[in-house]
């Protein structure tokens, strides 16, 4: 699919019935909540806002960073609300890509994504280079522990 495709696609809002790049046909069944919608929410009560999140329907949430909570902690509040966390927004290139790793595979997320380069960076093509370099060496590391990076 190119970025046209996809566009003329979300337009017409049928994400849903999207065909996915393996080339088979299937509707998406579960949706989650990007849980820094509710950042502000996430920071006052994270137990509680896992709870409305879970009251309301979803089933499945995108953390964006752990909100100071550690994720033992973390792993017992999506247990007991019965949530699963795929995915989070985290930082990548701080140099704590082994605690990244340890807090994905505790949470049971499959992707972890670098969302931006970090604000400390210089924006220059040289800082772009090292931050695919030092990302495709997050991606080795995370695959050996069943984990993809984006």
């Amino acid at each position: 699919m190119n970025r046209r495709e996809f566009l003329e696609i979300a337009a017409l809002g049928t994400l849903g019935s999207m065909t996915p790049l393996t080339g088979g046909s299937q509707r998406l069944n579960r949706l989650g909540v990007q849980l820094y919608t509710l950042r502000s929410l996430m920071d006052t009560s994270v137990p509680f806002t896992l709870e409305q999140v879970a009251k309301i329907g979803y089933r499945e949430v995108e953390f964006a960073g752990y909100f100071g909570a550690r994720p033992s902690q973390l792993r017992r509040w999506l247990d007991d609300l019965g949530l699963e966390a795929p995915a989070a927004h985290v930082s990548l290139l701080d140099g704590k890509l082994e605690a990244a790793l340890d807090a994905a595979v505790e949470l049971g997320h499959r992707y972890l994504i670098q969302a931006s380069l970090p604000l400390w960076q210089r924006r220059s093509l040289d800082a772009f280079r090292r931050a695919a370099t030092a990302l495709n060496q997050a991606g080795e590391a995370a695959r050996t522990r069943g984990l993809a990076v984006a």
